[in-house]
């Protein structure tokens, strides 16, 4: 007998050891199971339905033999209809959350936080009560608007799972702490009025809201590559306020969904960290990497575009004309009023692509004498035969 993989069960409150609660199963309810080596009489008799069996201190369900988009979450679909997700963007959706049924490192080594960024109505706290309802209130951490930034991680650092329902541009999270808590690493997080808190997170965190954390450095891309989500821009319609209701009547269902969306994906990647491959996201996901990166590394994004310039050893270009380009690209993304112009704007994007400036009294450009000005030596514009 096939078995795979899940989170904790639904318990009947009045009756906490009367069983677990099965939605899919004629009569609602499996009578405790403990499974040894060999799967009892009764769960190979239920072999081809849904049910629950305890082996340890985890919880399985016999593998029924269906893919991932087989299994009923119509509610939730609604959702994705109204954002015009593709079934590549559903996919990752089911998957990443799948994930949070698995501690940090125990079937991937991937860094990530899975996110959603959405405008108010557009089924994101949905998706967050959902995805709670799986975990006892005493099993999640919450991340809360008001956290305070010094102690804000030790708090939750012990769940389960680490939820945050309100992300805004000045999230008062540590970076660093942050980092730490996705990355496998032993930390240490600060206790008010204790000795610090030394240990590895194994909690994945789930984050809704409705902006990019702005207020984390991103000039080298550690955010991006951390941040695996997309943006819901626009609100469910027709809203349906019993949509809660109907959803936890088929949290089996979907919780099945999510789980076997997830070990497909470990199939599909293997070792492979899809952020490390952005370029390979479904076109949902790969929107919300880029409008990340525009929003806290402008001209990273805008060299990584190719469409205005480009790398090329031994060509130069004025700083005049990269800045005219870069105008051009912010104003074709809509991305409001130019930062400040100065060297800590672009001295990275420069330094990964072997570029540098330099400064020059007289200057002879493609026949023209320029006068005290700049050099960007190593790129070029495409417009110019640099591509």
């Amino acid at each position: 007998l096939k078995l795979s993989l899940t989170s904790y069960v639904l318990r009947d409150e009045d009756d906490p050891d009367g069983g677990f609660y099965a939605p899919n199963l004629e009569d609602g309810w499996l009578p405790r199971v403990t499974m040894g080596f060999e799967p009892p009489a009764e769960l190979q008799a239920l072999s081809q339905r849904w049910s629950f069996v305890k082996v340890g201190d985890r919880y399985l369900k016999p593998h029924t033999g269906r893919e991932w988009n087989e299994c009923d979450s119509a509610e939730i679909e609604q959702i994705y209809n109204c954002q015009n997700f593709t079934t590549h963007d559903r996919f990752f959706m089911y998957a990443g959350k799948g994930r949070l049924f698995y501690h940090v490192g125990e079937c991937d080594r991937h860094e990530l936080t899975f996110i959603i960024i959405g405008t108010g109505g557009c089924g994101k706290s949905t998706e967050m009560k959902a995805t709670q309802s799986f975990w006892p209130v005493h099993e999640r951490g919450i991340l809360s608007p008001n956290i305070e930034p010094m102690f804000g991680m030790s708090q939750v650092i012990t769940a389960q799972v680490i939820f945050c329902n309100e992300v805004s541009a000045d999230l008062n999270v540590k970076q660093e702490e942050w980092q730490t808590s996705v990355s496998m690493e032993e930390g240490s997080y600060a206790v008010k009025n204790q000795k610090p808190l030394r240990c590895v997170c194994k909690g994945q965190h789930f984050w809704v809201g409705n902006s990019f954390p702005k207020k984390f450095n991103n000039q080298q891309g550690q955010v991006s590559r951390r941040l695996l989500g997309v943006y819901m821009k626009y609100p469910v319609k027709p809203r349906d306020g019993g949509i809660s209701r109907r959803i936890f009547a088929k949290r089996g269902s979907l919780q099945r969904k999510q789980n076997l969306a997830y070990h497909k994906f470990l199939a599909l990647t293997g070792d492979t960290d899809p952020l490390s491959v952005p370029e390979t996201l479904p076109p949902a996901f790969y929107n919300f990497y880029r409008a990340g990166r525009r929003e806290t590394d402008p001209v990273e994004d805008f060299l990584s575009d190719g469409s205005y310039v480009t790398k090329a050893d031994g060509q130069v270009m004025t700083m005049n004309e990269f800045k005219e380009l870069f105008t051009q690209y912010r104003i074709k993304n809509d991305m409001g009023r130019a930062p400040r112009w100065s060297e800590d704007l672009w001295r990275n994007a420069f330094n990964d692509r072997g570029a540098f400036v330099q400064r020059f009294e007289r200057y002879t450009l493609h026949g023209e004498e320029l006068v005290n000005v700049d050099i960007i030596v190593g790129l070029c514009p495409v417009a110019r035969g640099g591509a």
